[in-house]
C-alpha cells in the first residue's frame, strides 16, 4: 500500500465499496455540494469529477470505480441520467409571443368562460409567475 512522506495510508484501494462512495460523492456534487457551491451542475462537470477520481485510482494501479464502459456502473448511470434530463429540458420549445397572440385571439373569439379563455389565462399566469 502506498504511503506518502507523512506515512498516511493511500486513500483508495482495490476493496469493494469504492463505487458506492464515488456515487455518493457524485450525488453530492449534483445537489450543490461542490467546489463553487453551485446548486446545479452540468453532466460534463460530474463526468469530469468522475474522470479525476478514475485517474486517481488508475495512477495507483487500482480498478477504477466509475467505469464509463460499464453500463451497469452506478456512477456512470447517474451521470447519464443527468445528461438525459438536461437534453429533455433543452428539447422543449418555449412559448413565443406569436403563440400567446394566437391563444389570445382564440380566447377573444369564444365566450368569456370558454375553454380557450381558461387555457389562455392559465398559460398567461404561468408566464408571469414563472415555473
Amino acid at each position: 500500500m502506498w504511503a506518502g512522506t507523512s506515512g498516511m495510508k493511500d486513500p483508495c484501494g482495490p476493496e469493494m465499496g469504492w463505487e458506492f462512495i464515488v456515487v455518493l460523492c457524485a450525488k453530492f456534487i449534483m445537489l450543490g455540494v461542490n467546489y463553487k457551491n453551485k446548486s446545479t451542475v452540468r453532466s460534463a462537470t460530474v463526468r469530469g469529477y468522475l474522470g479525476a477520481v478514475n485517474d486517481f485510482f488508475d495512477l495507483r494501479g487500482f480498478p477504477i470505480p466509475a467505469n464509463f464502459a460499464d453500463p451497469e456502473n452506478m456512477a456512470v448511470t447517474i451521470s447519464n441520467n443527468l445528461k438525459r434530463e438536461k437534453y429533455v429540458a433543452t428539447k422543449r420549445s418555449p412559448l413565443i409571443n406569436e403563440n400567446y397572440a394566437e391563444m389570445k385571439r382564440m380566447a377573444n373569439a369564444g365566450l368569456k368562460d370558454s375553454a380557450e379563455a381558461v387555457v389562455f389565462n392559465c398559460t398567461l399566469l404561468g408566464r408571469i409567475t414563472g415555473p
